[in-house]
């Protein structure tokens, strides 16, 4: 109705908390899922710069995904729904990702080399084996919940951190969408700041 007689869009988002010994959790699930918008017009508004050919990547942890095990395995991952997949497949071999955990900072480099796939379909190398990421511990006990449906793109990290180490400073790029391919002048003021600090070309 609201939309209709003022042309306003709104929408609601539900969040809950879980815990997990001592680790709190918060996720959320939308009212109605949001339109997702193509990768290449996801930048801030009114920035409409040159794209520098960086992707970037919102890694957000929790219950079905940590980042101890993207690190260890090579990989970043998403689900939940349409719109947090979405964009992910949009990412290919050969395409280098900056990824940022939000509230916590940016945490890794690397080149993808693998599209996205279901966790049930990917393969990762363990020790020079390779084996399907369900045979292999990790930390995130609802990685594998079958209705949540975690979507995963292999990656070979350049430089990736551990969530202590993460970078995060005033005017850095940040977006709520898993994959973007921002113009605004924070993206290349992030790249050209992590490639000082990480001494990545």
């Amino acid at each position: 109705m609201i939309l209709d007689q003022y042309g306003v869009e709104i929408n609601a988002v539900f969040v809950r908390m879980f815990e997990d010994d001592d680790r709190k959790y918060l996720t959320r699930a939308w009212l109605k899922e949001p339109v997702v918008l193509p990768a290449e017009t996801l930048s801030r508004p009114g920035t409409g710069g040159e794209w520098n050919g960086e992707f970037y990547v919102s890694f957000g942890v929790g219950l079905h995904r940590r980042w101890p095990d993207a690190k260890k395995y090579g990989f970043i991952s998403a689900g939940g729904g349409e719109w947090y997949v979405n964009t992910l497949r949009t990412l290919q071999p050969g395409n280098r990702i900056w990824v940022n955990v939000p509230g916590t900072g940016y945490v890794g480099v690397g080149e993808v080399v693998s599209a996205a796939v279901r966790f049930d379909q990917f393969k990762l190398s363990n020790q020079g084996v390779e084996m399907p990421i369900a045979d292999v511990e990790v930390e995130a006990p609802e990685m594998f919940d079958q209705e949540h449906s975690e979507h995963i793109v292999g990656v070979n990290w350049t430089k990736a951190v551990d969530l202590h180490e993460a970078v995060k400073e005033i005017g850095f790029f940040g977006n709520q969408n898993t994959v973007a391919k921002p113009r605004a002048q924070s993206w290349h003021f992030t790249v050209g700041r992590l490639k000082t600090l990480w001494r990545v070309s």
